[in-house]
C-alpha cells in the first residue's frame, strides 16, 4: 500500500516541481500526534487543525442504519518560520502548545493542504459496513476537501476486519490546483454508513492520519506534514431490547465466590444476568458454551419489560485443567417481530499452585540465631513468586513475635534469651504475579502458606555442669566396683 502511495506522490512531485512548489508526505501515527490530549466534547482546538469523527458519540438501535463522517477542522494559511538560519527543530514536540510566530522552532504550516491519507477502523461485530462517499474534490462536493485535479492514491475497504484507508493528492504545477484551507470551518473527508447488527459498543478510530503540505519555494526544510490533533469517536447501541447486563466466570469453592484467577482444585461459576431494557415482553434463547462444548441452553424464555433474570452454571473442578479457557454466551432475542443476536466472550484461567519447602533448624535455645531458607517454586508455567513473608510464632500466640518480608526467600531470626520455651512455629507466606496469597477462607490458597514446628528448649544451667559431672563419675565408679564384687563371688 505504501509503495503504491509513494509512486503516486513521485508523479505529483514531478508535476509540481515545474513551478518550484514541492509536496511531501509521510505517515504519522495518530496517537503520536494527539499525545496526552483528551477531548471531552466536540469543542475543537482553535490553535491547530483537527481531524475528527462526527458525531463523536453516536447511538442507534439494532437494525438501524447510521452514518458517521470524518472531517478536518481549521486548516489555515498560517506558516511558522524559525528565526535561525537554518532553523533549529529541536524544541517542539507533538502534543505541546504551538510555538509563537518566529519562535526559533520548526518551520511548519497549519494548512495549505495538498494531500492526505487517513486510516479508519470500527468493530465489525457491532457495525456492518454498508457504503461510503469520499468528498473529493471540492469542485464536486462543496463541503469536501482538495481542489481538482486530484489523484486517488489508495482506497481499501475491509468490512470483515473493520478497516478503511483513503489517500488523495492534488495536482499542482501545470494543472494549477490551489492549496486547500478551511479556516474556522469543517471539511468532510468521507461519510460512511453502517447497519447496527448487535447490541454493544464500537470504537470509531482514526488510527493513522497524514495531512501533507504544499511548501513555499525557498523553504525546503519545512516539516513535511501539517501538525494536527485527532479526536476519535465511539458508537453505542440504544438498548431497547433484552440484553446481557453482566457475564462473569469466578472461582467457586464450598459455596463461596473468590477473586480471579481460578486456582487448581476450585470450580468455575458462570453467572449471566439478563435485563429487558424495552417496554414490551421479549422472548429469548440463551446458550452457554465452554470452548466448543455446550454447557446449557435456556429456550423460549420470556422477560417482562424492566425484568431481570440470573442464570448460573458450575463447571466442576474435576473437569478443569490448568490453562486458559473460553466461555461464550449467545442470546437471541425476539422483539416486536424482529430478531437480534448478541454474543459475549469471557476468558478465564486456571492456575497451578506454589510448592513451598522450609529448610532450617527446628530446635533452638533462647538467644540463638536461626536461619531459614526455601527453594520454593511455582507449578504454574507462568507463575512467579514475587515476595516471601516469614513469621515466628510463640506457643499459643495469635500474633507473630517476629515478621519479615523479602524477595529472595531466605531469613534470619534473632531470638531473645527471655523467650518462653516450648513449641513455636515458623511460617512462610508467598504472593505471586497473579496477586494470589494465603486466605484462610479460601481452601485452595493453602498452598501459598507453609509452616513448621520449632522447639525452643531451655538452656542447661552452667553452674550445675560440674556437680552433675562429679555425680555421674561417682555413679560410674560405684557401678564398676559392684560388678567386680559380684564377679569374685
Amino acid at each position: 500500500m505504501e509503495r503504491k502511495l509513494v509512486l503516486m506522490l513521485v508523479m505529483v512531485v514531478l508535476f509540481t516541481s515545474l513551478l518550484s512548489v514541492t509536496f511531501r508526505i509521510e505517515k504519522v501515527q495518530a496517537d503520536e500526534i494527539i499525545g496526552d490530549k483528551a477531548f471531552a466534547s466536540m469543542t475543537l482546538q482553535s490553535d491547530m487543525p483537527v481531524v475528527f469523527v462526527d458525531p463523536e458519540n453516536a447511538r442507534a438501535s439494532p437494525g438501524d442504519n447510521i452514518t458517521i463522517s470524518v472531517k478536518i477542522f481549521n486548516l489555515t494559511n498560517t506558516v511558522y518560520l524559525g528565526d535561525t538560519s537554518p532553523p533549529t527543530p529541536d524544541t517542539w514536540a507533538w502534543g505541546e502548545p504551538l510555538p509563537p510566530d518566529g519562535g526559533g522552532r520548526y518551520n511548519y504550516s497549519l494548512g495549505n493542504l495538498y494531500g492526505f491519507q487517513i486510516d479508519f477502523s470500527w468493530n465489525p461485530l457491532i457495525l456492518d459496513y454498508v457504503s461510503h462517499t469520499v468528498k473529493v474534490p471540492v469542485d464536486t462536493y462543496p463541503d469536501g476537501v482538495l481542489w481538482d485535479p486530484v489523484l486517488l492514491a489508495n482506497e481499501t475497504v475491509d468490512d470483515d476486519a473493520g478497516t478503511y484507508t483513503i489517500a488523495y493528492v492534488s495536482f499542482g504545477g501545470l494543472f494549477g490546483a490551489p492549496v486547500f484551507n478551511c479556516p474556522d470551518d469543517n471539511a468532510t473527508v468521507f461519510e460512511m454508513t453502517f447497519n447496527v447488527i448487535r447490541i454493544g459498543k464500537s470504537h470509531l478510530n482514526i488510527t493513522w492520519s497524514d495531512l501533507a503540505v504544499a511548501l513555499m519555494p525557498g523553504y525546503m526544510d519545512f516539516y513535511p506534514v501539517i501538525p494536527h490533533c485527532v479526536v476519535n469517536g465511539q458508537f453505542q447501541t440504544e438498548v431497547i431490547v433484552t440484553g446481557v447486563e453482566s457475564f462473569k466466570v469466578e472461582p467457586f469453592d464450598n459455596g463461596s465466590i473468590f477473586e480471579s484467577p481460578i486456582i487448581s482444585g476450585e470450580s468455575a461459576l458462570v453467572r449471566a444476568s439478563l435485563v429487558n431494557y424495552g417496554n414490551i415482553t421479549d422472548t429469548y434463547n440463551l446458550t452457554l458454551y465452554w470452548g466448543m462444548t455446550l454447557l446449557q441452553a435456556w429456550e423460549n424464555e420470556t422477560l417482562e419489560a424492566g425484568e431481570r433474570k440470573s442464570f448460573n452454571y458450575t463447571i466442576d473442578e474435576s473437569e478443569l485443567s490448568r490453562g486458559n479457557h473460553t466461555i461464550t454466551a449467545t442470546i437471541s432475542v425476539s422483539h416486536n417481530s424482529s430478531n437480534f443476536v448478541d454474543v459475549i466472550v469471557n476468558e478465564f484461567r486456571v492456575i497451578g499452585t506454589p510448592i513451598l519447602t522450609i529448610f532450617g533448624p527446628f530446635s533452638a535455645e533462647p538467644g540463638d540465631t536461626i536461619e531459614y531458607t526455601t527453594n520454593s517454586t511455582h507449578s504454574d508455567p507462568e507463575g512467579v513468586i514475587l515476595s516471601y513473608t516469614w513469621a515466628l510464632w510463640g506457643p499459643g500466640e495469635i500474633c507473630p513475635r517476629i515478621i519479615l518480608t523479602n524477595m529472595h526467600g531466605n531469613v534470619t531470626f534473632e531470638t531473645d534469651p527471655r523467650w518462653t520455651t516450648g513449641s513455636w512455629f515458623v511460617t512462610l507466606d508467598v504472593k505471586d504475579n497473579y496477586g494470589i496469597e494465603y486466605n484462610e477462607s479460601r481452601p485452595a490458597s493453602r498452598a501459598w502458606h507453609s509452616e513448621e514446628s520449632v522447639q525452643i528448649i531451655p538452656e542447661f544451667p552452667s553452674f550445675l555442669i560440674l556437680p552433675l559431672f562429679m555425680f555421674v563419675s561417682l555413679l560410674v565408679v560405684l557401678v564398676y566396683r559392684r560388678k567386680r564384687v559380684i564377679s569374685r563371688v
